[in-house]
């Protein structure tokens, strides 16, 4: 092999970062990032800052105050809303699980299991009517 160059030194004009690149490789051997630039803030306006940023705090505390003050309400008007569209919904078939369909096949094999099964249904029904 030949001898060893020094590595390039590269300015990326995107970030202004520094690179060191191997040019016989084509590989980027070291990568220094620039320098952060602090916030762009005008401090001769610090006051109005500090004041916006106060009436911030304020507006938040005053609307999370007025939400637990009327917490119930609130819920008590989400419920009848939500009750408003549960009776106008339409009403649908009721949801069958696998544990029913399975009931409901070995019915037929077993007259035990026909009469648990309807026992089951009936304080089902029993406890759902309460």
């Amino acid at each position: 092999m030949g001898k060893s160059q020094e590595p390039l030194k590269v300015t990326c004009p995107c970030c202004k970062a520094k690179l060191s690149v191997d040019a016989a490789l084509g590989v980027v051997l070291s990568h220094e990032e620039p320098p952060r630039k602090g916030p762009d803030v005008d401090l001769t306006n610090a006051a109005g800052i500090l004041s916006e940023q106060q009436r911030q705090r304020e507006d938040k505390f005053a609307d999370s105050w007025f939400q637990e003050t009327n917490k119930e309400d609130i819920l008590a008007k989400k419920f009848e809303e939500a009750m408003k569209k549960a009776k106008d919904a339409p009403v649908g078939k009721p949801i069958v699980t696998s544990t029913w369909i399975d009931s409901e096949q070995n019915l037929t094999q077993s007259p035990q299991r026909c009469a648990e099964f309807t026992e089951k249904r009936t304080l089902l029904r029993f406890s759902c009517s309460r």
